[in-house]
């Protein structure tokens, strides 16, 4: 099995972390298999869904950083413990943000990569660590 941890790693880099070098739509297009699929506690999301709600985060967080800290692979799977943080504007989990206020926290991910494509991720964000530094007067 090639390293397939760059390949993940341009996730990153090149579609979570807002940029002016990158279309993250084109990116994502050829990084995830077509019957892609995110997987959370609450849901499963297709490639599309999950490229809109890309779409939004840019907007959303203009500063948008997503970096991971450790990439471990074993075989197929690469896993990615990262850490994000950004200052969203505009209505968010209850919140109505001005971009004055920003959050860092953590996440975790373990992709599955088959044929040159990431076909799978399953995913756990901190949102209520995010949600309570920006609920904060700090």
């Amino acid at each position: 099995m090639e390293n397939i941890k760059d390949l993940v790693k341009t996730f990153y880099t090149e579609c979570l972390t807002v940029n002016n070098r990158s279309n993250p739509v084109d990116i994502m297009n050829k990084l995830l298999a077509d019957d892609f699929k995110s997987v959370n506690a609450q849901e499963t999301k297709t490639k599309q869904a999950l490229i809109g709600q890309i779409g939004f985060f840019w907007k959303f967080v203009p500063d948008l950083k997503w970096i991971p800290q450790e990439i471990l692979q074993e075989g197929n799977k690469v896993i990615v413990r990262s850490k994000f943080s950004g200052s969203p504007s505009g209505e968010f989990m209850g919140l109505v943000l001005d971009g004055s206020k920003s959050f860092e926290t953590m996440s975790i991910d373990i992709h599955t990569v088959e044929n040159g494509q990431i076909k799978m991720v399953y995913h756990l964000e901190e949102w209520p660590t995010a949600i309570a530094q920006l609920k904060s007067n700090n």
